[in-house]
């Protein structure tokens, strides 16, 4: 059977387990509760005894004047204080993803503790040896409730866990020897004793996770070919269908991104044969029996195209927003710009798009875009009215110097500066969707947490808005802890954009 006909076919092995744990976590309607969105979890390592745990931090107000968020949750820009609380305790045993003496937590490829989007779990790996000493990732899910740890199966070859959208099941991302990038997924309960449910697709060299469909437990993955062509297509694991969404198409693809609202889905394509960098749409439907392809928004442009994000907020007439780079062919100058439609443009006529940094752009480092370069992936505040982006020099780009993070209103198009390398070396920054401000959580790598006396912070809240007042607040931890990868726990945007 070839991918050309597959519309609708079911997953080679049956599925194990049921989602009805996660029944009353999920829910396509249910939003994040403002308490955990604003709540941060961080791997930290006591600096004495140099055990590594997983912590979290929420925002403690006792004054009647601090910023209420949703539901009256203290606004973590506007706190008095921070409560520190470690989430685990990584000793070897049954219940914990370090059961041997050689097993290592927390591995390079995965140096962080995932949250699932609503904030009520958080998953970990740990790498070990099977019977026959083959390297296995063993992944722990922490259930913040009742602070139950549930154990997936050793899975050679496993380099990175995703929760579905609604967070009822686990992807594994593995590598394998033989046969490349492969994926398979677990529903909730994890049971340790059994098998993940493979991705099987007929005819292709590859199958690699590309985006979560929002409200849905269903993901999408890209399938290499036999021929080379890269075809992408929607596995629900609810169901165990698997369907053909856009034609099998030439180039590489990355920086898979969905629409809020389903029907598009936007990709960056390199040209195989000249390197050419654009931005490519297709639309997409679960009721569709005919494949998509490609659209090349960038076609007509002389610039390199890359890293397209929905805005999370659509407009009141159905039009989605999407933003990307362009980088000038013959300067190297980069700029963003936006579209905004509802469908796929259609015919031969390039699409309609802004330049939203135009112009002189003063505020920017050294007055203009010109020379500047982007560093990090755009990320949109909850509101689809912000837009920020990481930038710098060459010479720092270069020599990995510290960047500026850039805050653009849509309306107002307008690039400034919230967070420079007076403030620390940021990386990592994005929002929840659950604060009541566009306020970014940065970690500073300049500071290792060990300083906070000393007045560094290695955890940052960064107000975002570039018409308010400009606002960094280190979140202080009052204890001696080595802090790494401080996320937010609820509506993560890195994650769940």
């Amino acid at each position: 059977m070839s991918l050309r006909t597959l519309t609708a076919i079911t997953l080679a092995t049956a599925l194990g387990g049921c989602a009805s744990a996660g029944v009353e976590l999920s829910g396509g309607d249910m939003g994040v509760d403002p308490v955990l969105g604003q709540t941060i979890i961080f791997v930290g390592t006591d600096s004495t005894t140099l055990e590594t745990n997983i912590y979290q931090v929420q925002a403690v107000s006792t004054a009647d004047s601090a910023t209420a968020g949703l539901d009256g949750a203290p606004a973590a820009l506007d706190a008095d204080d921070f409560d520190v609380t470690p989430l685990t305790d990584f000793l070897i045993g049954p219940e914990s993803p370090v059961q041997d003496d050689g097993d290592g937590l927390l591995p390079a490829y995965a140096p962080f503790a995932l949250p699932n989007r609503l904030g009520t779990r958080v998953a970990v790996i740990a790498t070990g040896m099977d019977v026959d000493q083959v390297p296995i990732g063993r992944t722990a899910v922490l259930d913040l409730a009742t602070r139950g740890m549930d154990l997936a199966p050793d899975v050679p070859g496993l380099r990175a866990v995703r929760f579905t959208w609604l967070g009822d099941h686990l992807l594994f991302e593995t590598d394998d020897p033989d046969l490349g990038p492969q994926l398979s997924f677990m529903a909730f309960p994890l049971d340790a004793e059994a098998e993940p449910t493979p991705v099987l697709v007929p005819e292709v060299q590859t199958v690699e996770f590309a985006g979560l469909v929002p409200g849905t437990n269903t993901f999408l993955v890209t399938a290499v070919q036999y021929d080379g062509l890269t075809a992408v297509l929607s596995v629900d694991p609810d169901t165990a269908e698997v369907r053909l969404l856009v034609e099998g198409a030439p180039g590489s693809f990355t920086d898979f991104a969905l629409a809020p609202q389903p029907g598009l889905l936007s990709a960056t394509r390199r040209a195989p044969d000249t390197g050419r960098r654009d931005i490519v749409v297709a639309g997409w439907s679960d009721g569709d029996t005919a494949p998509s392809t490609w659209t090349v928004m960038t076609a007509a442009l002389d610039s390199s195209c890359f890293d397209s994000a929905w805005s999370p907020a659509p407009l009141e007439d159905e039009d989605q927003r999407l933003a990307y780079i362009c980088e000038d062919s013959f300067t190297g100058r980069p700029d963003l710009l936006l579209w905004e439609g509802a469908a796929v443009p259609a015919g031969s006529t390039a699409p309609d798009m802004e330049v939203l940094t135009g112009g002189a752009q003063t505020a920017v480092p050294d007055g203009s875009m010109d020379g500047l370069v982007v560093r990090s992936r755009l990320q949109w505040d909850p509101s689809g009215r912000i837009v920020v982006f990481g930038g710098s020099s060459a010479d720092d780009a270069f020599n990995s110097e510290a960047m500026t993070l850039l805050a653009v209103d849509i309306d107002e198009q307008r690039a400034v500066p919230v967070y420079d390398g007076d403030d620390g070396i940021a990386d990592l920054a994005h929002f929840s969707s659950a604060a009541p401000d566009p306020v970014l959580l940065v970690w500073d790598r300049s500071s290792s947490g060990v300083a906070d006396s000393a007045g560094r912070h290695a955890i940052q809240l960064v107000a975002a808005d570039p018409s308010g007042s400009r606002t960094v607040r280190g979140v202080s931890l009052g204890q001696d802890l080595l802090v790494a990868y401080p996320l937010f726990l609820g509506g993560n945007s890195l994650f769940y954009p």
